[in-house]
């Protein structure tokens, strides 16, 4: 993994996004950073990396595990808080190695993702939300949140339902997914929904209103009579 890593970045030119290398510091989180990362879509898929070699620690180590996976490499993707990594995991027990690749090839611990980019608690980790191999409905889920986000930025609400609505599915314990859903319904239909709408702030990428679970439940079970309508 470390050749193959070093080969794409030295040989064919794959590196962050020299324009978001600023904002990708550990002390820089918040709705600017969101701003400058949501933007360009395609610094969230493999659009632009494919194109223009520049990725993100959300389509960077998804162009590792895809090129790892073809040459027999036992990969997944893995995810800390708003980042994902790769992870070298045989599986039936026999351990771990946590691969970071956005800049240059770092072997990390869980210890160093617990804390960055941004803090996990154990009970988070416990719950399976974080510092697990992702299944492949799990990395599925994962991407159509990633695209929800996209579209909550831009705007184009009901895709963004229908994206996280099908993140959920795939993934009910995902991270954050229901807040999103709930932000999106709120925009939308907020009359039929009984509840008020929240002004549109980019803040809320990076710290999503939180509902009380009842109310949250009660939203996602009128969306459900809704949709059945």
């Amino acid at each position: 993994m470390g050749m193959m890593i070093t080969v794409l970045q030295q040989d064919y030119g794959v590196r962050y996004n020299p324009d978001l290398i600023p904002l990708s510091q550990p002390d820089q989180h918040g709705p600017e950073v969101d701003r400058a990362f949501l933007t360009n879509p395609g610094n969230m898929f493999l659009t632009e990396i494919l194109l223009h070699r520049t990725g993100t620690c959300a389509s960077m180590p998804v162009l590792y595990t895809a090129i790892g996976r073809r040459l027999g490499y036992p990969v997944k993707l893995s995810n800390a808080k708003d980042h994902l990594f790769v992870r070298w995991d045989r599986g039936h027990g026999a351990g771990y190695v946590d691969i970071e690749g956005t800049h240059g090839f770092t072997i990390r611990t869980d210890a160093d993702f617990k804390k960055w980019p941004d803090a996990v608690t154990d009970q988070e980790i416990k719950s399976g939300r974080y510092l697990a191999s992702l299944t492949p409905a799990q990395e599925l889920s994962a991407f159509l949140a990633t695209r929800g986000g996209a579209l909550l930025y831009h705007h184009k609400l009901t895709d963004a339902l229908v994206a996280f609505a099908d993140a959920i599915r795939l993934w009910p314990q995902g991270p954050n997914y229901h807040p999103y859903l709930a932000y999106a319904a709120r925009q939308i239909a907020p009359e039929e929904i009984g509840l008020t709408p929240v002004e549109t702030d980019p803040a809320f990428l990076h710290d999503p209103r939180r509902m009380d679970p009842r109310e949250e439940i009660e939203l996602l079970n009128r969306i459900n009579q809704l949709s059945g309508r």
